[in-house]
């Protein structure tokens, strides 16, 4: 999701990790980052929440890699659902040379982050695709309201989210 919620509002993502915890900045130009901060906890809330619901409905007598992959499948569902509402709330223009210009400066060191496809090599069931689906519908019931107030335009500025597991 922090992928989708950087790209709508023109922002590069960075996962900052620690002994405790790890958590994503958003960098990019003026309101942005602070603005996909704010929709990108808002939205993570929501889909943990709609995640146990689910897991709590629908995968009571499954083994737990089942479970998992079945949870999985249904917020990648949900997030799919949920991008063209983040693209019309962010509405941003992206300044894309400035921001190329920041990275390589600031983060010219900087290593890629392997994702981790849980689902490669697996053939899916039709519980798999009924778990995508149900991510799907309930990703169309999530709420993402503007904020009250705002921030002067700075050329660019960071904003951080805890990864919350």
């Amino acid at each position: 999701m922090a992928v989708t919620v950087g790209e709508s509002f023109g922002c590069e993502i960075v996962f900052n990790r620690s002994l405790s915890a790890g958590y994503w900045t958003f960098i990019g130009y003026g309101p942005a980052p602070e603005i996909a901060t704010y929709a990108y906890k808002v939205l993570l809330r929501q889909l943990k929440k709609a995640r146990a619901e689910y897991q709590k409905r629908e995968c009571k007598r499954l083994i737990p890699a089942s479970r998992i992959r079945r949870a999985d499948l249904f917020c990648e569902g949900w997030v799919n659902a949920v991008a063209s509402k983040i693209a019309k709330f962010a509405g941003s223009q992206r300044n894309t040379d400035a921001l190329k210009a920041y990275m390589a400066k600031e983060y010219a060191d900087l290593e890629s982050l392997a994702t981790r496809d849980r689902q490669a090599g697996k053939s899916l069931r039709s519980g798999d695709d009924n778990a995508h689906y149900a991510g799907y519908q309930s990703g169309k019931d999530a709420q993402l309201n503007h904020g009250v107030g705002g921030a002067a335009d700075t050329p660019l500025s960071l904003g951080h989210t805890p990864q919350l597991s």
